[in-house]
């Protein structure tokens, strides 16, 4: 995406899944859910134009989808099912995201 607009709206959007990563008392695995649902799950593979945000994006994506669950969702199933060393490896990925895009915006 060459439109800044586009640029901030992913920051934006970023920077919200980061406060709910750092700015909370709950558990890893509550902060990681909320940081998705409240913000991460808005941004589409099309937002990331270098390879490597896409990468880590997709990883953070498919981490969220990989388990289906009709009734609670499957962000909240795949989070219950890792493990704490997993959820912290989805929650740098997030923060590299953030500090990457927002370091690459003209």
């Amino acid at each position: 995406m060459t439109d800044p607009r586009s640029r901030d709206y992913i920051i934006e959007k970023l920077t919200v899944a980061l406060d709910c990563l750092a700015a909370s008392d709950a558990p890893l695995k509550a902060r990681l859910l909320d940081a998705y649902v409240s913000s991460f799950m808005r941004l589409m593979a099309s937002d990331f134009v270098e390879a490597d945000e896409l990468e880590k994006f997709q990883f953070v994506t498919e981490f969220f989808r990989r388990i289906p669950d009709e009734h609670r969702g499957s962000a909240a199933a795949s989070v219950d099912a890792a493990g704490v060393a997993e959820c912290k490896q989805v929650a740098e990925k997030i923060v590299w995201l953030m500090f990457n895009v927002a370091n690459n915006t003209k």
